[in-house]
């Protein structure tokens, strides 16, 4: 899963210190497979799949604060977080009916792996907001730095959240979401021996700042 926040500061000096709330929207972007074989799909996964895993959840981070000066020092008056789930998924097209039986069941404790993911996306989210909103400093300069310091470091915790979540899931093989599994390769097609089981996908980098916007993405497998 890929990570990324931006960040945008803006003075004002009236009203009140408030959280609007972490808004969310989730978007999915499937990619077509074929076969009718599990070796067939599993190769045609392995040739599609968004940087080479069966399943992708990409969150988007993007928090907007208001200054709130006072002679004592500064501190927030209003922040809004906006959170963006994107979700990149198979969808199978085949001919037989077992095998797209086996694949669906996939799916659905893929998604559950995946689903993982996005909530530890929502917690970084919310914990952003709710820090962000409570936060003061003697200027508003520096206010700004201490925020987005703060945003950051929840970023990075989550980062290290997810490989600990994918560690302890073996990338979503506790969960189920292993294709084709052994008990069925006779059934749907032969396993070819370097077909691995399927994982689901994360992304880390150390985070960057320039002016008013910063970014910072993570990755775990």
């Amino acid at each position: 899963m890929r990570t990324l926040v931006t960040c945008l500061a803006v003075l004002s000096a009236i009203g009140t210190g408030a959280q609007a709330g972490v808004t969310e929207a989730v978007v999915r972007k499937p990619y077509r497979v074929q076969g009718n074989s599990a070796a067939e799909v599993r190769a045609d996964l392995k040739a599609k799949g968004p940087d080479g895993w069966d399943g992708y959840t990409y969150w988007h981070v993007d928090w907007r604060y208001v200054y709130k000066p006072a002679d004592a020092g500064c501190g927030i008056r209003e922040v809004a977080t906006q959170l963006t789930i994107t979700f990149t998924m198979p969808s199978l097209e085949t001919d037989n009916s077992v095998l797209k039986a086996a694949f669906d069941d996939y799916l659905t404790r893929l998604q559950v792996h995946e689903d993982g993911h996005a909530e530890n996306g929502r917690e970084a989210a919310r914990r952003i907001d709710a820090g962000i909103a409570a936060l003061t400093a003697a200027t508003c300069e520096e206010l700004g730095r201490v925020a987005n310091a703060f945003g950051h470091r929840i970023v990075a915790e989550t980062a290290a959240a997810d490989k600990t979540y994918d560690a302890a899931t073996g990338h979503g093989r506790t969960q189920g979401a292993v294709f084709p599994k052994p008990l069925e390769v006779g059934s749907i097609g032969p396993q070819s021996p370097d077909i691995a089981e399927a994982d689901a996908s994360s992304s880390c980098a150390a985070p960057a700042y320039e002016g008013n916007e910063c970014s910072s993405s993570t990755t775990g497998f």
